[in-house]
This record gives structure tokens, sequence and C-alpha cells, in this order.
């Protein structure tokens, strides 16, 4: 089985990776006005507008560490 591990502060998470279709390129966001935080925008994949979703600001109310 392949899996996707990621940390978010000390906590690890393992994501099962059968069920990914395919990895999207870097792409750049729409700003989403009103959204919150978690949410930094959108991005236009085959004509549908897809929400990216910032975990540790979800999660822990904290930015990602580059």
């Amino acid at each position: 089985m392949l899996i996707w591990l990621f940390y978010v502060s000390d906590a690890r998470y393992a994501l099962d990776c059968r069920p990914v279709v395919e990895i999207v390129p870097t792409f750049t966001l729409k700003n989403l006005h009103s959204a919150p935080e978690y949410i930094p925008g959108l991005f236009n994949y085959w004509g549908h507008l897809v929400r990216v979703i910032e975990l540790c600001s979800l999660m822990q109310g904290t930015l990602t560490r580059a």
C-alpha cells in the first residue's frame, strides 16, 4: 500500500494514495473573498473550481511552515 505521510505540528497523519488519480502542477490561486482563513483560494481544474484548504490553519490556527 502506498500512503502519504505528513505532519501538522508534532502530529503525524497518513492518507491512502489509492484514490489519487492525478497530481496537478503548481498553480495560481484565485482569491475567494469572505472565505475562512483556512481557505486561501480556488483554482480551475478542467472547468471545475476547486477550493484549497490549508490544513495547519484549519486544524491549529497557524499557517504552514515553508
